[in-house]
């Protein structure tokens, strides 16, 4: 074990980031000012309000506005708080919406007395260009001050291999956090055997050294333990020992619990004193009637513009379907909806009409392809069954565009789990009873998670905690992902 090395600049540790940290805040700031002003003008532009030559006194008169959006954004923590990507999306979507009502009254007051040429239209559509514009600019604001170290934060990775490795690939696609793992420690990390590994290979052993030099070593300030495993006991030692640190040497302690199959983005933690208890409150947010009412209403209202907006498309999908290969254009089948009811689910056809004969002649002559069929329900190369008009509306999800019909019907919604085959109610396991909770949907959070790629069991897995954790966000944000899904053609086959 090799001797820790401390150095009388270590105590300038607990102030060394500030500078880096204003610097980050004052650029935020800036790019937040000038998105509000300019969309500000630019919507003033629109409606005709201000012309070429009295927009710098237009600007003059609303710098105030700015100045709002910019407070509420900090008391948001936008400023101060690193945040999973969806999650700073819906803060700025609330700080922009509180902002705006704020200042709307002040707005309307000066528009009424013709003080300013600010109409409630034109409020109104510089509050959705900020709502559409912020969640892409701002990361990558911060995707670039991480390329310059400004935004990037240097973590050590307790944990588990499996739950590490997991955690290890998190951080790093959400780049919005800008968390940098230095470093990955196992559990035999506090038992005097400590192994370390870079962070592209978290299985790979190193040299022995301690924790605490670990953080010297990479200049890391932040730890994040990942040992699902541990008992309450372990993890109290843990925490204990890393606390005792200082910290001059340990900024924040981050805890990644094993709690996948609870409801986790809808609940409240309630502390019990003086027993030093807490207490989790989770909801079934599917089970609310109104939560029923408010997802049933935005599938009618979706999907009858979709199906407006899409009916010319279809007619010729149908007629083409007919001249590819002999049989009807739709294709009605049989799947288990909300209560584990079956109803007729319809597709596009995309299979010739002797599909079974097929699949079986190619699953009997190849053990390759069976193995596939097993582990994923589908086949990704050379599926003799689809068509060659199919082949084009599975790889852009045309297929699944008469299920709006299903879901005008009542029988699906836009979003939720698969709609699964009566066959595979052995497969699917106790999870189907959570899925069948709520009605299938013509995308879900799996479609967008890895679609075709993730094995069957995995797919289940995902749909009951989609069930769990639902909320009117989690929909939206399954049907954003959904359209970059579609448009790049992933996991489609």
């Amino acid at each position: 074990m090799r001797k820790e090395r401390f150095s009388p600049k270590d105590l300038w540790l607990p102030v060394r980031d500030l500078p880096q940290k204003l610097l980050v805040v004052f650029v935020l700031v800036v790019v937040d000012g000038a998105v509000w002003a300019g969309l500000l003008l630019a919507a003033a532009c629109i409606h005709g309000a201000v012309g070429s030559t009295n927009v710098l006194r237009l600007a003059g008169m609303l710098w105030w506005v700015p100045v709002v959006g910019i407070t509420f954004h900090a008391l948001s923590g936008l400023y101060t708080k690193r945040r999973p990507y969806w999650d700073e999306v819906r803060a700025l979507w609330r700080a922009c919406t509180t902002a705006h009502l704020a200042v709307l009254p002040s707005l309307l007051y000066a528009w009424a007395l013709g003080l300013l040429p600010v109409s409630p239209g034109l409020i109104a559509t510089s509050w959705i260009l900020e709502l559409l514009v912020l969640p892409v600019l701002r990361p990558g604001v911060k995707r670039a001050l991480g390329h310059f170290g400004l935004w990037r934060k240097r973590v050590l990775l307790l944990g588990t291999e499996e739950a590490a490795a997991k955690l290890l690939c998190a951080l790093e696609r959400d780049t919005t956090l800008g968390y940098e793992v230095v470093r990955i420690l196992d559990s035999r990390a506090f038992q005097g055997q400590t192994t370390w590994a870079s962070k592209g290979d978290p299985a790979a052993l190193g040299s022995e050294l301690s924790v605490k030099q670990a953080f010297i070593d990479t200049d890391a300030r932040d730890v994040v333990i990942a040992m699902p495993g541990l008992s309450e006991h372990a993890v109290k030692g843990l925490v204990n020992e890393l606390q005792a640190w200082g910290t001059d040497l340990i900024e924040s302690i981050r805890i990644v619990p094993l709690l996948g199959f609870l409801s986790l983005m809808e609940f409240r933690i309630d502390q019990l004193l003086p027993e030093r208890l807490f207490m989790m409150t989770f909801s079934d947010n599917l089970a609310k009637p109104w939560n029923a009412c408010g997802k049933r209403l935005l599938d009618l209202l979706l999907a009858g513009i979709l199906l407006l907006v899409a009916s010319p498309a279809a007619v010729l999908i149908g007629a083409l379907i007919r001249l590819d290969s002999p049989g009807r254009a739709l294709y009605p089948q049989q799947r288990l909806g909300q209560g584990g009811r079956a109803f007729l689910c319809l597709k596009f056809r995309t299979m010739h009409r002797d599909s079974e004969s097929r699949l079986g002649e190619v699953l009997n002559s190849n053990p390759e392809a069976k193995a596939e069929w097993e582990m994923y329900r589908k086949l990704k190369t050379a599926d003799p069954r689809i068509t060659r008009i199919g082949r084009f509306l599975r790889r852009w999800s045309l297929d699944e565009l008469p299920q709006l019909l299903n879901v005008l019907k009542g029988d699906m919604s836009l979003v939720g789990p698969r709609p699964y085959l009566p066959e595979e109610r052995g497969e699917a396991g106790t999870d189907l009873v959570t899925i069948h909770q709520t009605k299938p949907g013509i995308t879900g959070l799996w479609q967008v998670t890895g679609k075709n790629e993730l094995p069957f069991s995995e797919r289940v897995q995902i749909e009951a905690w989609y069930v769990r954790n639902w909320s009117m966000w989690l929909d939206l944000i399954v049907m954003v992902r959904t359209v970059r899904t579609v448009l790049v053609r992933e996991g489609a086959y």
